[in-house]
């Protein structure tokens, strides 16, 4: 199999990059991670923006019937639900064995 062609492909490359930081210590291993996410950030942003470029609302109508509104409704709907859900699911309370059902 090629290198590159499957996931170890990519980790075999990248090893020896980011090897090259280590003499640098912590400081310079710091500053090369932060280099690699604002390169990934970036490559995200170009593709969003790339991509934003080829929307028609018309091919939409069918598969979002309400249009973005609906969608970020929807999104916003989720978002919040999944937040609930955490608060509530996450809370303490200050005597557990005392608020919890006893058997009988």
């Amino acid at each position: 199999m090629p290198l590159g062609t499957w996931r170890g492909g990519n980790s075999a490359r990248r090893t020896p990059v980011r090897a090259a930081f280590l003499p640098g210590g912590a400081r310079g291993s710091a500053r090369a991670h932060t280099v690699m996410v604002l390169m990934r950030i970036a490559a995200l942003v170009l593709f969003c923006a790339v991509g934003v470029q080829g929307l028609r609302a018309g091919s939409h109508a069918d598969f979002m019937p309400l249009g973005t509104a609906g969608a970020g409704a929807a999104g916003a709907t989720l978002f919040f639900s999944y937040i609930g859900l955490g608060s509530c699911s996450t809370s303490g309370t200050a005597n557990a064995a005392a608020d919890s059902p006893r058997r009988k």
